[in-house]
């Protein structure tokens, strides 16, 4: 199927708790592509924000777009700034030195994450930390490019269980990616 982006249509993948309006994103979505939503509320297990990984599995296409469920991103305006040569990185919608979250916006290969993810895990094991900060995980153990294309954030982008609002969110995100750092070989990292 033919588009911008080197004709690269993706799957967008939104997670969810379950208790929030996803009209809104889902109305911002070019109509070609198709959409997966992991809304943890009807799983049978909550799988926090690692619902944007658990999902890949029942993706048909190539690449997937992701974003949160508490913001409206500018998928088809990240798309068209897409090329081929990130095919092997994350291409995500952040400023220049933000850390690459793909909460606002990220488009990758559907394979991708999974060396990231087990590397962590093989690490220090499956727990809260991957269901967690698999995000983190993912972009800090994994190439990317970023160009900031903006986002709107939706009026429960601060609504109190949020991840964002817990007191420790920072040093939770600091811890992780200290961990992260502890994967990455010398010569990689210089």
């Amino acid at each position: 199927m033919a588009g911008q982006g080197g004709g690269v249509i993706p799957t967008a993948v939104i997670v969810t708790r379950g208790d929030v309006d996803l009209d809104p994103i889902l109305a911002s979505l070019p109509k070609s592509w198709p959409v997966a939503v992991w809304d943890n509320s009807k799983r049978g297990q909550d799988l926090k924000v690692y619902g944007h990984f658990a999902i890949l599995p029942e993706v048909e296409t190539e690449f997937v777009y992701m974003q949160d469920d508490d913001a409206i991103c500018p998928a088809a305006a990240l798309l068209k700034k897409w090329k081929p040569r990130y095919a092997d990185r994350i291409f995500t919608n952040v400023g220049d030195g933000d850390t690459p979250w793909i909460s606002w916006g990220a488009i990758f290969h559907k394979d991708l994450p999974k060396p990231a993810i087990r590397r962590y895990i093989d690490a220090y094991g499956m727990d809260d930390d991957v269901l967690l900060w698999c995000d983190l995980i993912f972009s800090a153990l994994t190439p990317w490019t970023n160009v900031d294309v903006g986002v709107e954030h939706l009026p429960w982008f601060r609504a109190p269980n949020r991840m964002v609002m817990k007191p420790t969110h920072y040093t939770e995100q600091a811890r992780i990616l200290d961990k992260c750092a502890a994967l990455i070989p010398a010569e990689a990292a210089a």
